[in-house]
């Protein structure tokens, strides 16, 4: 499959000034290592749509994602894709494939216009080698990784598909919600499609699931946009149904 990617280089602030790697692996990085690695990244743009990397392809680095979100997903059989999990700013991609020095396990594609820092392989190793920290942070962040994947695999085969679409629904919540008032509004980038694929069932079974929930008012829908109306009534109806 072709490369979509349009990516281009473009200026921006220093990693010093960067309020984003506040909240990234990088925060506590001595001066003079973020000066190197100001010099050794490579800052790129991509529109919505465009492939930062596909699967398969040979590793050229890890990503940092300055402004925007990405999704990494897998392509089966006629072209049906399995969303692994949404990065947004702040979030790192091809951390494994870097470490590992193997192949991208994953398509990893703009949701929106994403800004991101290419950092080469070769100097990413050579920092955790120098700077304990962040050997430690990385570790965390792989075993943080592997722990929330054992737990999606163990609700995809305990719970059934009202729980999983009100847990979703609050995932997302905490990674685009926005608390308006008493309700929380969650601007969703995904499809449908891209929703069931999550969770292990299909678009007309998280719609009829939403729909349900927007009967009961625990949700409303608008457009892109899913409104969590009553959080204490959906946290219980999603915790304690058991039918």
């Amino acid at each position: 499959m072709k490369l979509l990617n349009k990516d281009h280089p473009m200026h921006c602030l220093s990693c010093m000034s960067c309020g984003t790697r506040l909240h990234s692996l990088f925060s506590d990085l001595d001066a003079s290592l973020i000066n190197e690695l100001d010099v050794a990244k490579e800052v790129k743009t991509y529109s919505k749509g465009d492939y930062l990397f596909q699967e398969n392809d040979a590793c050229h680095g890890m990503f940092c994602i300055s402004v925007g979100s990405v999704k990494l997903f897998k392509e089966g059989q006629l072209g049906k894709q399995s969303l692994l999990r949404i990065v947004n700013a702040g979030g790192v991609l091809g951390m494994r494939a870097s470490i590992a020095n193997q192949n991208y396990k994953a398509n990893a594609q703009a949701l929106e216009s994403t800004k991101v820092c290419r950092i080469p392989q070769s100097f990413f190793l050579n920092l955790m080698r120098r700077d304990p920290e962040l050997s430690l942070k990385v570790s965390v962040h792989l075993a943080t990784s592997l722990s929330q994947t054992e737990e999606m695999l163990s609700d995809l085969i305990n719970q059934n598909v009202r729980q999983r679409v009100g847990h979703l629904i609050f995932s997302l919540s905490a990674n685009y919600g926005k608390h308006v008032g008493k309700k929380v509004v969650i601007e969703l980038p995904l499809t449908r499609a891209e929703m069931a694929s999550m969770i292990g069932t299909t678009p007309e079974t998280v719609m009829r699931v939403l729909s349900d929930f927007e009967q009961h008012g625990y949700t409303s829908m608008e457009k892109k946009k899913i409104i969590i109306e009553d959080e204490g009534r959906l946290l219980r109806e999603i915790e304690h149904f058991d039918h």
